[in-house]
Parts: C-alpha cells; sequence; structure tokens
C-alpha cells in the first residue's frame, strides 16, 4: 500500500511513469533487504552450529 502511495505521489508531482516505477522498485529492494536480514541471522547460527 505504502509503495502504491509513493508511486501516486510521484506521479502527482509530475514525475513519469518509469521514475515512479524506480521509487517503488527501490523502496521494495530496500523493504527486501531489511526482512531478509532478519531472517539471515537463524540461518547463520545454524550454519555455524552445523
Amino acid at each position: 500500500m505504502k509503495t502504491l502511495a509513493v508511486a501516486t505521489l510521484a506521479a502527482l508531482l509530475g514525475s513519469s511513469a518509469q521514475a515512479a516505477d524506480v521509487i517503488a522498485g527501490d523502496y521494495i529492494n530496500m523493504w527486501f533487504r531489511l526482512n531478509i536480514d532478519q531472517f539471515q541471522a537463524p540461518h547463520a547460527a545454524f550454519s555455524e552450529d552445523a
């Protein structure tokens, strides 16, 4: 929902559709990096124990 809001805001500000897609893509990539970092910790600990 936030991604849609960011893309919509960018479009309303007169940015091109491509720019809105880039902004949305950056937001999605940031979200995945933050979540992947959270999920990597248990796996890393498990690998060390193995």
